[in-house]
C-alpha cells in the first residue's frame, strides 16, 4: 500500500468498507506530519518574528547612539570654543592690566565726522538746502584722529606712486 495516498483512499481494487490497521497507521503518520509542520512553521514565524524584533532594537539602538554620539561631538566642540574663547578672554584681561575693559574697548562710529546731537532721534535722509537746519557736532577725537592716521596713509601711497610715474622712462 502506497503511504503517500490520502487516509481515505484504498489501492486494493475499490473495495471500501472499515479502517484497516495499514490505514490506521497512514492516519498516525499524516497527523505527526501535521503537528509536525505545525511546529516546524510555530518556530519559523517565532524566529522571523525575533529577528524582526532584533533589527527594530538594533535599529533602535543605532538611533540613540547616534544621537549621544552627534551631542558628544556637539558638547566637545563647545567646550573648545568656550576654552579658546576664555583663555582669549584672560589675554585681554592681563592686557589691560587690570583696567576696566570699557577704557579700552573701540567704538565703531560712521565714517562721517558729524552726527546729529540728539542721540535718540531716528536718522533723517541728507536733503541739501531743503528743510530746517539741524544741530550736529564733531565726533570724538579718537575716531578724528583715527580717520586722519588713514588719510595721511593713503596720501603716502599716492605720492609714492605719483613719483614712480614721474621717474618713469617716456617710451
Amino acid at each position: 500500500m502506497d503511504q503517500t495516498q490520502t487516509p481515505g483512499a484504498r489501492s486494493d481494487e475499490g473495495l471500501t468498507g472499515p479502517p484497516t490497521f495499514a490505514h490506521h497507521r497512514v492516519l498516525q503518520r499524516w497527523k505527526l506530519r501535521d503537528k509536525c509542520l505545525r511546529v516546524a512553521t510555530y518556530y519559523r514565524v517565532m524566529h522571523l518574528n525575533r529577528r524582526a524584533q532584533r533589527a527594530a532594537d538594533l535599529k533602535r539602538l543605532r538611533a540613540r547612539f547616534s544621537r549621544w554620539a552627534l551631542s558628544f561631538i556637539r558638547h566637545t566642540q563647545h567646550a573648545t570654543r568656550q576654552d579658546a574663547h576664555d583663555r582669549h578672554a584672560a589675554e585681554l584681561r592681563a592686557s589691560r592690566q587690570g583696567r576696566v575693559s570699557a577704557s579700552t574697548r573701540m567704538r565703531m562710529h560712521n565714517l562721517d565726522l558729524y552726527r546729529e546731537s540728539r542721540r535718540n532721534a531716528p536718522r533723517r535722509p541728507h536733503t541739501h538746502g531743503a528743510g530746517p537746519r539741524t544741530h550736529r557736532k564733531r565726533l570724538p577725537a579718537q575716531a578724528d584722529s583715527e580717520i586722519g592716521s588713514l588719510l595721511y596713509d593713503n596720501m603716502c601711497i599716492v605720492a609714492s606712486r605719483f613719483q614712480l610715474w614721474l621717474t618713469r622712462d617716456p617710451g
